[in-house]
């Protein structure tokens, strides 16, 4: 038997399939605060990475606990985090491809993201007159 969503709440880890997010919420609320009352003094603004937990709710906590935005490590999470509602997004790797290009487009006139392009080597170039997604060499 496969429980989802509430049906799992209090139930003995042995019963819960993976892969599945498993949290200590109370743990979760405190690292939150922690980390939020950390960068609250500091010059430095806290934007922390989604890659553990991949979850929309849990950005949205972070948001509303100080961070400026999230960062995520690829463009399929980045995908997700906004249909989530996160609308401040950095996306610390690479986008390689037409394909990839064409939704980072989508997705940017679509809500506000943020996303960068990591070092400085083979950038390439937007060809006028051609769609989005189509390099110059």
């Amino acid at each position: 038997m496969t429980l989802f969503g509430s049906e799992i709440v209090g139930r003995p880890l042995d019963e819960v399939d993976t892969p599945a997010l498993v949290i200590d919420a109370d743990a979760m609320e405190r690292n939150i605060a922690r980390m939020a009352a950390f960068f609250a003094e500091r010059p430095a603004k806290l934007r922390p990475h989604a890659k553990t937990h991949k979850s929309p709710i849990i950005a949205h906590k972070q948001l509303e606990a100080g961070a400026v935005g999230i960062t995520c490590a690829k463009l399929g999470e980045a995908e997700a985090l906004v249909e989530g509602g996160i609308k401040d997004i950095l996306i610390a790797n690479q986008i390689v491809g037409p394909v990839k290009i064409a939704r980072l487009v989508r997705l940017a006139r679509s809500r506000w993201t943020t996303w960068t392009t990591p070092g400085r080597s083979r950038r390439p170039r937007w060809q006028p007159g051609r769609p989005y997604g189509c390099w110059s060499r």
